[in-house]
């Protein structure tokens, strides 16, 4: 709908050139299109704009020249109903050469628009730091930050205008250097994220604690003793990641995958006092130690490291079966069976609780093995965890029968509930 004061000024410009543009049709009240551009050609408007011509400036509404006013007074009112391609038509009809004065709905040229920002050229200086070309049109950026010149006119331009700091070079080098700078951030709060899983997962652990502790206090309040047969668990970690993964048991996993050790530890240790902590592990001869040696000493493990021993496995030779080398670990378990018998001799007066990582039960080729160990210092006092993966675990540790002679003073936990946060 077009207002009486619109009706009246649009009747006017028809007859003051009625005379010098006789349309071959008349002109219909819809056929804005064709009264924008004899609008264009007043002489009110061509007056404003010979006298801005080659001037820089910035106008806003409240100070724009009645020769403007007049112009906006007919385009807000019909801005609406005029279509975007009529206006373009028009506009360049009038201004050829000239694409910086293209009315545009989504640069900062918007004349049908009363409370649009007008468009700012761009001096020497300027916004950009650079002098613009008669023939370059500027278009607020579309990140809001700047102006970019656009050398093509607009009714060409095929995309979006965009300035230096948000073109798709800039944009992925600023992208790129934002990783850079937020990895160890992001690597840290994956930490502790971890971290704070694992809490939460020992949750009904600590609550199994508690409850000993308020059953054996004398023996809960001398703290660990720690033993961890790293070979076991190490190689328990891998069957039990392989499995979880669907893959064969004799399949190669590569890169080697890290057990998190220090999770490991907390798991073992469960915020309780340490009183020892010890590992043993083996290494091939003429190599450097296992990765994972310098970790445990961080941790404060005492470390018994034992090179392997070489043995050749005879082969069939009328059956074409050749000879095989092999290195197996030589007393590492009875070197760990033997920490274990020097924690419980040493503070025999004052038995704690015995935390074993294995699932290994069977006698050792020098010894009785670590199930005959966790029997003695059962009898002597103190409590004893076996701490081992699913797959790994001896029978004999879950006995029931044997089990029940020791209730409270004997249990069981499985690694299986944290491999993903042991990965």
């Amino acid at each position: 709908m077009i207002h009486n004061s619109d009706a009246h000024h649009i009747e006017g410009i028809e007859t003051a050139h009625a005379a010098s543009h006789a349309p071959a049709n008349p002109v219909k009240l819809g056929d804005f299109s064709r009264l924008f551009a004899e609008l264009l050609d007043s002489p009110s408007l061509a007056s404003f704009s010979s006298s801005s011509e080659g001037s820089d400036y910035y106008y806003d509404d409240d100070d724009s020249s009645p020769a403007l006013k007049a112009t906006t007074s007919l385009s807000s009112a019909a801005s609406d109903r005029i279509p975007d391609q009529s206006l373009d038509d028009a506009t360049q009809a009038r201004y050829p050469h000239d694409a910086s004065t293209k009315p545009s709905r989504t640069g900062a040229v918007a004349h049908g628009s009363p409370r649009a920002t007008k468009h700012v050229p761009v001096r020497a200086g300027g916004p950009s730091g650079t002098a613009s070309s008669p023939s370059s049109s500027h278009r607020r950026c579309i990140c809001t930050r700047g102006l970019r010149a656009v050398e093509q006119p607009l009714l060409q331009a095929a995309s979006p205008p965009e300035c230096p700091e948000c073109s798709p070079s800039a944009t992925a080098a600023h992208h790129s250097r934002s990783l850079a700078n937020n990895k160890p951030r992001v690597k840290l709060r994956l930490k502790e994220d971890k971290h704070r899983a694992l809490m939460m997962r020992l949750v009904p652990y600590r609550v199994r604690d508690a409850a000993i502790a308020e059953k054996l206090p004398e023996v809960t309040s001398q703290g660990v003793h720690v033993f961890v047969d790293m070979s076991n668990i190490d190689i328990g970690f891998q069957s039990t990641l392989k499995g979880a993964l669907r893959l064969d048991e004799h399949a190669r996993l590569s890169p080697l995958p890290h057990l998190n050790l220090q999770f490991l530890t907390k798991i073992l240790v469960r915020d309780r006092p340490v009183v020892a902590l010890n590992v043993g592990c083996s290494t091939v001869p003429g190599r450097s130690e296992p990765r994972y040696v310098q970790q445990l000493r961080d941790l404060g493990y005492q470390i018994d490291l034992r090179e392997r021993k070489r043995v050749v496995e005879v082969g069939l030779p009328l059956a074409g079966v050749p000879d095989t080398l092999r290195y197996v670990e030589d007393l590492v378990d009875e070197t760990l069976q033997v920490r274990i018998a020097e924690s419980v001799m040493e503070y025999f007066r004052t038995p704690g609780t015995i935390v074993l990582a294995t699932g290994d039960a069977k006698p050792s080729p020098h010894s009785d093995g670590f199930f005959s160990c966790v029997q003695r210092a059962l009898k002597m006092g103190w409590n004893v965890e076996v701490v081992s993966w699913r797959g790994n675990l001896s029978l004999r540790w879950i006995d029931k029968q044997w089990m029940a002679q020791w209730r409270d003073k004997f249990r069981v936990i499985e690694l299986d509930d944290f491999l993903e946060l042991l990965k």
